[in-house]
C-alpha cells in the first residue's frame, strides 16, 4: 500500500514538473517580433507588421499555423507573390516576400494610380509607391479586376520614353483592345495599335511633324494603324 502510495506520488510529481516546464517552454518561445525580408518595394509595411503582430504576437513560434497570416498578407496585398515565414530565434518570425513583377502604374481620369503585372493585371490601387515604375495616365476609368494588353502596355512605355528623349510629351492615353489613342500636349490625336512597329512609328511621326511645321500646317489626328498614315 506504501509502495503504490509512493509511486502515485512520483507520478504526480512527474506530472506537476512536466506541466511547470512545457508551460516554461510554450511562454519562452513566443513571438514578439517580425522581420521582413525580400522586395518590399510596393509593400505598407508598418501597417503589415502591426497586423502580422496582432495575428501571432504572444503565440507559440513552433505551434502557430502561418497559412491563416500568409493568406491575410496576400488578401491585403494582391502584388505578393510568394511569402516564406521562418523562426529567426525564440522569439522572432522572418517573412520572405517576393513580389509579381510589375510592369507599370496606369493612372485613370479620377487620378486613382494602379499597380499593373507584367502580364498587364491590375494588382492595387495605390497611394504611394517608394519604387518608381513608369506612370501612364490614361483618359479612362479603371476597375480593379481589369486587365490590360500586355503588348500595348509596353510599347506606350517605350514609346513615351523615346518622345520624351525628342522633348515631345503625352499628355493622356486611351487603350480600347489593341487599339492605342495616344493625345499629345497640343490636343493632337496619334492612333496606333500594339502591332505597330516603334521604330516606324517614330520615324513617320517625326517626318509628318515637321513636314507640317514646315509648310505651317496642322492636324487633328494621325493614324498609323494601316501602312500609309491617315491625317485628318
Amino acid at each position: 500500500m506504501k509502495l503504490k502510495t509512493s509511486f502515485s506520488k512520483k507520478k504526480l510529481l512527474l506530472l506537476i514538473v512536466f506541466i511547470t516546464l512545457f508551460g516554461y517552454f510554450l511562454n519562452t518561445f513566443r513571438i514578439h517580433f517580425i522581420e521582413f525580408e525580400g522586395d518590399l518595394s510596393y509593400l505598407e509595411i508598418e501597417n503589415l507588421r502591426i497586423s502580422g503582430l496582432m495575428y501571432v504576437k504572444n503565440k507559440s513560434i513552433l505551434f502557430t499555423d502561418t497559412k491563416e497570416f500568409i493568406s491575410t498578407i496576400k488578401e491585403q496585398n494582391p502584388e505578393v507573390k510568394n511569402i516564406e515565414i521562418y523562426p529567426k530565434n525564440i522569439s522572432k518570425l522572418i517573412i520572405k516576400v517576393s513580389n509579381h513583377e510589375v510592369c507599370c502604374v496606369l493612372e485613370d481620369t479620377n487620378t486613382n494610380k494602379y499597380l499593373v503585372s507584367i502580364d498587364g493585371k491590375i494588382l492595387k490601387k495605390i497611394n504611394r509607391y517608394s519604387k518608381y515604375p513608369h506612370e501612364i495616365k490614361l483618359n479612362q476609368e479603371i476597375s480593379i479586376n481589369q486587365v490590360f494588353p500586355i503588348n500595348s502596355l509596353k510599347k506606350i512605355v517605350e514609346i513615351e520614353n523615346i518622345l520624351l528623349s525628342k522633348e515631345m510629351e503625352i499628355k493622356d492615353i486611351k487603350i480600347e483592345g489593341d487599339k492605342i489613342e495616344m493625345k499629345m500636349e497640343t490636343d493632337q490625336l496619334v492612333v496606333l495599335d500594339s502591332e505597330t512597329n516603334i521604330k516606324d512609328f517614330i520615324e513617320k511621326l517625326s517626318t509628318m511633324l515637321d513636314y507640317l511645321k514646315q509648310k505651317n500646317l496642322s492636324f487633328k489626328k494621325m493614324d498609323f494603324r494601316f501602312g500609309n498614315v491617315i491625317i485628318e
